[in-house]
C-alpha cells in the first residue's frame, strides 16, 4: 500500500525510501552510523482510511517496514522488480490494530506463516489489499547480503533459485514461522523508536530476524524442494482467479475444482494467491459472501435461510453460526440494526 500512496508512480521501494527521508517530507527520520541506519514513521490519513508506517533501513542492503493500516475500499498497487529477497510475514491470531492516539496498542499473536520470494527485475505484479484492519512486515535484503552475512543459500537448489531466479520468473518459498521468530516479531511490532539508542536495540532485532528467517527457509528445503515458480502469466491468473471468486456465491468453489479450472496444481493456487493477495482463498471468498449477504439484508425482505442460501449456505444454522462469527451479531439482528439506523457498523 505504501508505494500507491507514498510512491511516485514509479512503484519503486526504494523511492519511497528515499521520498520519506528527504528534508521537508514531514517526517522526521532517525539516523545513526551504526551500519548506516535510518528510521522513519509516517502517518496518512485518505479517504476515511488510516496508516501508520515505520521505514527501517540498514544501508541500502537491508530494508523493513511495518504497515499498520485501517482500511476503507479495497486498494490494488503494482510491485515493481528490484532484485531483493523478500520476507514476508503472514501473522495470524488476535491482532489489535489501533490508530487512535499517538501509541500503538499490543499486538499479540499465536501463529504466522513466512513467505520468502525473490522477484527477477523483469517482472511486476499486483498486490490486493481489502477493507478491514491490516498489520504487515517485510524485510527486503539484497542476495549479497545474504550471500556474505548468513551463508544463504546454503547448498540447496531451493534456496538457489531464490537468490539466482531464472529471467521472468518470481520463486517463493512459504513455510511456518518457528517459535524464535513469533518472539522477535512481537518485540520489533511492539517497539517504539524514540531516539539513536532504540534504533541500537531494533537493529539488532532486524538481524536477529534476518537470521532465524534463513533458519525458517532452511528448514523447510532439508527433505524436499518447495519453491514455487511465479511467473508473469500465473500473476495475472491470480487476478483472474479473484475476480472468479466474485462469481455465484451460492456455488460451491473447491481448490481442487478451481486448480482445474485454472490449468495449475492446488499449492501454487493456494500460495501465489496468498502472496499477490495478502489472505486466503477461503477467507477472501468468505469475505465476499458475507459483506454480500449483509447487502441483501439491507434490500430486502427475504428469510434468513433464502440469504444464506443465496451466498452459498444451504443450512440456515451454518448461514447464522458463520454471519455472528463475521459481524458479531446474528442476521436477524443485523436486519434489525439496518432499518433501523440505515447502516451497520462493522
Amino acid at each position: 500500500m505504501f508505494r500507491d500512496i507514498l510512491g511516485d508512480g514509479s512503484n519503486s521501494l526504494l523511492q519511497v525510501f528515499r521520498t520519506v527521508e528527504q528534508e521537508g517530507s514531514g517526517w522526521p527520520t532517525l539516523t545513526n552510523r551504526l551500519m548506516d541506519s535510518h528510521c522513519t514513521n509516517v502517518g496518512i490519513e485518505d479517504q476515511d482510511s488510516r496508516f501508520r508506517w515505520h521505514f527501517m533501513r540498514l544501508g541500502w542492503e537491508l530494508l523493513f517496514v511495518t504497515t499498520r493500516a485501517n482500511v476503507r475500499e479495497p486498494r490494488i498497487e503494482t510491485v515493481k522488480g528490484e532484485g531483493f529477497v523478500e520476507f514476508h510475514y503472514m501473522l495470524e491470531g488476535p491482532v489489535a490494530v489501533g490508530m487512535t492516539g499517538q501509541q500503538d496498542p499490543e499486538s499479540s499473536f499465536q501463529s504466522g506463516d513466512l513467505f520468502c520470494c525473490r522477484q527477477t527485475e523483469d517482472v511486476d505484479y499486483t498486490v490486493w489489499s481489502g477493507p478491514g484492519e491490516h498489520l504487515k512486515m517485510s524485510l527486503y535484503v539484497t542476495p549479497a547480503f545474504l550471500t556474505e552475512y548468513t551463508d544463504f543459500p546454503f547448498s540447496r537448489a531451493a534456496g538457489q533459485a531464490l537468490t539466482s531466479p531464472p529471467a521472468g520468473i518470481s520463486t517463493m518459498i512459504e513455510t511456518t514461522l518457528s517459535a524464535d521468530s513469533l518472539m522477535t516479531l512481537r518485540r520489533m511490532i511492539n517497539f517504539q523508536v524514540t531516539n539513536r539508542r532504540d534504533m541500537v536495540t531494533l537493529t539488532g532485532l532486524v538481524l536477529q530476524l534476518v537470521g532465524e528467517s534463513v533458519d525458517c527457509i532452511d528448514a523447510a528445503t532439508e527433505k524436499e524442494n518447495p519453491v514455487q515458480d511465479l511467473s508473469t502469466a500465473d500473476v495475472r491468473m491470480m487476478a483472474e482467479l479473484r475476480s472468479r471468486l466474485h462469481e455465484d456465491l451460492g456455488e460451491h468453489l473447491t481448490l481442487t475444482r478451481l486448480a482445474k479450472e485454472f490449468g495449475t496444481n492446488t499449492t501454487k493456487l493456494k500460495s501465489g494467491f496468498r502472496l499477490v493477495n495478502g489472505t486466503t482463498i477461503h477467507k477472501y471468498r468468505t469475505d465476499i459472501r458475507m459483506e454480500h449477504a449483509l447487502a441483501l439484508l439491507q434490500r430486502r425482505d427475504e428469510p434468513v435461510g433464502a440469504i444464506g442460501r443465496a451466498v452459498g449456505y444451504e443450512r440456515q444454522a451454518s448461514f447464522s453460526s458463520a454471519f455472528k462469527s463475521y459481524f458479531g451479531v446474528p442476521p436477524k439482528s443485523a436486519h434489525q440494526i439496518l432499518r433501523r439506523d440505515g447502516g451497520f457498523p462493522k
